[in-house]
């Protein structure tokens, strides 16, 4: 069998999601540690894509698309930031102290 790029995407992709989950059923501290890596890597997606769509654009509406991206981007990226911080108490305790039991 021939290992296709997407082929080792999928399989990269699938043990991302699941280490994502259960870190989000659990709770564990290294997720919210975690979690602050996958939103600096989301932050550097999106201020790469807006530095590549600012350098090769040719007009206004190029201009326009690349703000877009960037303000979009910085809408989405912050609401979860702000979420992430304030919700650093559930994580690193038992399912039902985070319950309340």
């Amino acid at each position: 069998m021939e290992w296709t790029p997407l082929t080792i995407f999928i399989f990269l992709f699938s043990g991302t999601a699941g280490v994502l989950a259960y870190g989000l059923l659990k709770r564990p501290v290294w997720m919210w540690y975690l979690g602050w890596w996958m939103f600096y890597l989301f932050a550097i997606y999106f201020g790469d894509g807006f530095i590549a769509m600012f350098t090769h654009m040719r007009d206004t509406k190029d201009l326009a698309m690349s703000l877009l991206w960037l303000v979009g981007g910085f809408l989405i990226w912050i609401v979860g930031v702000r979420w992430w911080s304030k919700n650093r108490h559930q994580f690193g305790r038992s399912t039902d102290a985070q319950k309340g039991k």
